[in-house]
């Protein structure tokens, strides 16, 4: 059975055979999906511009018997060439693919990620070089929020308010719902989430990641904005992977 991609993302490559190529992508129409792609090292003819991380391309997909897809042809639509220019935007794209990876699901459903997913690494690739750290954490929250993982707006897990003007809400590694003063599990040990930094998030959910790419929010509400969306990445993915331990290194 053959069929026609829109679109598709290309999330991961592993090498295999003389020529070979296993990929993992995220479909428009299809979610997250693995093919092979016979020679995907070697041939340009059936490969326009070849296959690597981080590019669109409207792929042809062949589909056996078993369910296995194997990739006829593609023709690249948007190599994303602003990511390679540094090695700060490489580490964002490698944490977001990474985690569009490990969360989205196969089918229809995981397809609504894909514009989400498109959209922050378009962004990555042309915000400024000091914005990249606060628009990667921000778009990380967006990803998962289009997945129902974290909540559109920041309030308290236990009664579902939101706290008073002024007052701060509270979150941990054991615990990465967001708590009341009342309703917190160990306020000392807990880090708190300010108004400015819950505004930064509660946008960035909604898909707003125009404060965090362009605004002058405060070094400290972009920290806890950044480590609040840190904890929530390491509550959804079942270990850190490489790239957030190379994103830390490089960005920070």
């Amino acid at each position: 059975m053959d069929g026609l991609l829109d679109r598709a993302l290309i999330l991961h490559l592993v090498a295999y055979r003389d020529a070979d190529l296993m990929v993992s992508m995220l479909a428009e129409g299809r979610g997250r999906l693995d093919a092979s792609a016979p020679a995907g090292r070697k041939s340009r003819t059936r490969y326009q511009a070849g296959l690597d991380k981080y590019c669109v391309l409207e792929l042809e997909l062949a589909t056996d018997r078993r369910g296995r897809h194997r990739i006829r042809s593609s023709r690249l639509v948007d190599p994303l060439e602003g990511l390679r220019s540094d090695v700060e935007r490489l580490a964002a794209a490698e944490l977001v693919c990474e985690v569009a990876r490990a969360t989205a699901p196969e089918g229809p459903e995981g397809g609504v990620l894909f514009a989400p997913v498109l959209a922050l690494l378009r962004l990555l690739a042309a915000v400024d070089r000091g914005r990249v750290g606060p628009v990667t954490w921000g778009g990380l929250l967006w990803v998962l929020a289009t997945q129902g993982f974290v909540p559109r707006d920041c309030r308290c897990a236990r009664c579902d308010a939101s706290p008073a003007p002024g007052q701060d809400l509270l979150f941990s590694l054991s615990s990465s719902s967001l708590r009341c003063e009342a309703h917190a599990l160990d306020p000392g040990a807990m880090h708190r989430l300010s108004p400015g930094a819950r505004a930064l998030a509660d946008a960035a959910t909604s898909g707003s990641l125009r404060p965090l790419a362009q605004g002058e929010a405060a070094d400290g509400d972009l920290r806890l904005m950044a480590r609040y969306a840190e904890i929530r990445v390491h509550e959804v993915l079942p270990r850190v992977p490489r790239s957030l331990e190379f994103f830390r290194q490089v960005v920070g």
